[in-house]
């Protein structure tokens, strides 16, 4: 079907093309995760380079793969902080670092020792 914008015949898919396009759902990037059709490392830039975003759809990731296999123990990852950081500006800070497949973090006390 062909449609007249602008004086020029444009088709459907041309124009859902021209049309931006909407970011999966978690929903839909967990479907892709546990068919194989996209990977743990693919997960940044399908989301843009949203790492926080990305951290929750690979935590949802390592539970549904945990009670699927019923290998491990999910709340060993899902009981890592994930939120208590400024998550958008630490995730991605880590992008691209030596950290890959990022669930969470580990909050170490520092101290100090003086003579």
């Amino acid at each position: 079907r062909t449609t007249r914008v602008h004086g020029l015949h444009t088709s459907a898919a041309a124009r859902s093309a021209a049309e931006p396009l909407s970011p999966p759902s978690d929903a839909e990037l967990l479907d892709r995760l546990l068919s194989g059709s996209m990977s743990q490392h693919r997960l940044e830039a399908e989301l843009g380079g949203d790492a926080e975003r990305a951290v929750r759809v690979r935590r949802l990731y390592v539970e549904a793969v945990s009670a699927q296999d019923g290998v491990g123990d999910p709340a060993a990852v899902l009981s890592l902080p994930v939120e208590e950081v400024d998550g958008p500006e630490f995730y991605s800070s880590v992008l691209g670092t030596n950290c890959e497949n990022v669930v969470g973090f580990v909050p170490l006390p520092v101290g100090v020792i003086r003579p």
